[in-house]
């Protein structure tokens, strides 16, 4: 009786607190493919439209560490094989978006599996592509495998427990030669083998929910967690009842968007649109403006790019998702005094104003403007007619995603000094309460437990010296008997 009351107690406790943290670092630049000579603005251009970021995903027996690329977009989760794959028909040779270099990967390694004692790999068959979008998988042959893998479950990031037989795929002939995915897209029907999907059968996680956990918008270090609300690790920061939500379109290939009923700057004369869908972008450091907003800025920087001041420039960049080489428009400044002070006096802010978050978004203009070297770049590119927002306004603000309902929450405020105060010492007292009842409860199990191990060793005395003497009890019955007949 007495154990199942702790192991009640474990699972209670497990349920409140269960989810999982990734750390991130930022994957350096030294490990994108180029199309163009180092350092010249096209090749500084094209190496901010993909930032990614990876984790150290330990796993196997001995361990391993792999550098693991965490992806928001996609359900993939996959870790490459060092062998390579035999009789391959893809030709993965010529890199797209990643060329990992050899200063990079001195510290890491790709999976052997005839290494690990722990590996269970099963069938192999041929990788099957993206419906309706490329006939290039992200790997040729995917094998079913399950490992034993190591996860942090504090956002301290301390403590690591060991998950064994844990399902992934091992995949061979990958794209870029990656050495592995975890992808924490939209969740269906198709993706029940996803890493969110794992976690959540083996009940490491109590939902689908995840965010970033960054400093800063900028930061190169940071966390994703897994299966929990910022309110419920940072209770003195947010509020469970200050979410909002909101739905992403309806468009099939698009991730992560939301409406915005108002993209305006500060004097919305000049520009102002309503009702615009934008994509929150954890993996660019740019931000992709509509075609309005590149005629309004084209006006302000007229006399700039008349005197040869300002200049509009292309270059090609790699879209992940539809697997193919896009052309981006940008716009490149001179790094000098008088043009620098110039565009700091043209260039205002862009707010974005949702009325299902209840908040208005700021990208300000030392956002929008970067210096490097010998020029002042914006960081705002152009392709079409919809906005998608980099890490300045989705990693500036903290957004939640749920790839389970499709849904985008976020705060849109934060919990008032005093407020934070009082809430810290109601969240005290809480806590000495409830320490106190599970040490009453765990005082009175125990009690309960030791009393009846005591009473039952008592019953087995008596019983003990009911039955020592047998011969001594007879020869006193029968004295008894003869006095009474004397």
């Amino acid at each position: 009786m007495f154990p199942h009351y702790f192991l009640f107690l474990i699972i209670l406790i497990k349920e409140i607190y269960t989810y999982i943290v990734l750390p991130l670092q930022l994957l350096p630049k030294e490990n994108y493919k180029t199309y163009y000579d180092l350092d010249s603005q096209n090749d500084t251009m094209s190496k901010e439209i993909i930032s990614s970021f990876f984790t150290e995903l330990e796993m196997g027996t001995p361990r391993i560490k792999i550098p693991v690329l965490v992806k928001p977009k996609i359900n993939d989760y996959i870790i490459t094989s060092i062998h390579p794959m035999i009789n391959a028909t893809k030709d993965y040779s010529q890199k797209e978006v990643y060329d990992f270099s050899n200063n990079f990967l001195k510290n890491y390694n790709y999976y052997d599996e005839n290494k690990s004692s722990t590996l269970s790999l099963k069938l192999c068959e041929k990788r099957r592509p993206y419906e309706d979008i490329t006939d290039k998988p992200l790997a040729e042959q995917m094998c079913v495998s399950n490992e034993t893998i190591l996860l942090y479950e504090n956002i301290e990031i301390k403590n690591k427990i060991e998950e064994k037989d844990m399902y992934f795929e091992l995949v061979r002939n990958t794209r870029d030669n990656i050495p592995g995915v975890i992808g924490l897209g939209y969740l269906d029907s198709n993706y029940q083998v996803s890493f969110l999907s794992r976690l959540k059968n083996r009940n490491l996680i109590k939902n689908y929910v995840w965010f970033y956990d960054f400093s800063s918008w900028d930061s190169s270090t940071g966390k994703v967690v897994i299966g929990s609300y910022p309110h419920e690790i940072y209770e003195d920061k947010y509020s469970e009842n200050d979410i909002q939500y909101t739905k992403n379109g309806e468009a099939k290939y698009v991730y992560w968007d939301l409406m915005f009923d108002e993209i305006y700057v500060k004097n919305k004369k000049d520009y102002n649109c309503s009702n615009q869908y934008a994509e929150l972008d954890l993996e660019s450091n740019l931000i992709v403006a509509s075609n309005e907003y590149r005629k309004y800025l084209l006006s302000l920087l007229n006399e700039l790019i008349i005197n040869n001041k300002c200049t509009a420039d292309s270059f090609k960049g790699y879209n992940e998702i539809y697997d193919y080489l896009q052309d981006y428009k940008y716009i490149y400044c001179k790094n000098e005094k008088d043009t620098k002070n110039k565009l700091y006096e043209l260039i205002t802010p862009i707010y974005f104003f949702s009325r299902d978050l209840n908040y208005t978004f700021e990208l300000t203009t030392d956002q929008i403007l970067r210096e490097k070297g010998d020029y002042i770049y914006f960081n705002i590119v152009f392709d079409s007619y919809k906005w998608i927002l980099g890490k300045q306004i989705s990693l500036k603000y903290q957004f939640i995603f749920n790839p389970d309902g499709r849904a985008i929450g976020f705060y849109p405020k934060l919990k008032d000094p005093e407020e934070q105060k009082s809430s810290y010492l109601a969240l005290k007292i809480i806590g000495i309460i409830i320490l106190a009842i599970i040490l009453v409860v765990l005082g009175v199990i125990l009690g309960k437990y030791l009393y009846g191990i005591h009473k039952k060793k008592r019953a087995n005395e008596l019983n003990d010296d009911y039955e020592y003497c047998p011969e001594e009890n007879k020869d006193k019955d029968n004295k008894i008997v003869s006095e009474d007949n004397e």
